[in-house]
């Protein structure tokens, strides 16, 4: 695993990175009414003014739900990026860990630490 500093992030990949975590946690959430639709649940789903409920009301949720929460999601991140910007200039990066591969520099400003040597990864680039 290897540690990532953020220290900026381009609008564009932060609302990339909001709304697909939005859009997993909609699927979750979808499939979840699903499930408790097979068990006699009682689930609903509006499409306009048509109203469906029980497994057909679940099945509509697994995709009507990821579907509603992405578009909330983009409202979040659009809501969120300026005071995100704020919290990075305050506190100047956001540390994270993962398995992570590089493929556009510009796209995040970052230092890799890799056993306890940090690199910058611009000026490797360059070299």
């Amino acid at each position: 695993m290897e540690r990532i500093d953020i220290q900026k992030l381009k609008f564009g990949s932060f609302t990339k990175l909001v709304c697909i975590i939005s859009t997993m946690f909609g699927i979750t959430i979808g499939f979840l009414f699903f499930l408790f639709s097979l068990f006699g649940g009682s689930v609903y789903a509006n499409l306009g003014n048509i109203e469906f409920t029980g497994v057909t009301a679940g099945v509509i949720n697994i995709f009507l739900v990821p579907i509603i929460f992405a578009f909330f999601g983009f409202i979040i991140a659009l809501l969120s990026y300026l005071p995100f910007n704020l919290y990075l200039k305050i506190l100047k990066k956001v540390i994270i860990y993962g398995d992570l591969e590089i493929y556009q520099v510009s796209e995040i400003s970052i230092n890799r630490v890799i056993e306890n040597k940090e690199v910058d990864e611009n000026k490797s680039n360059e070299l």
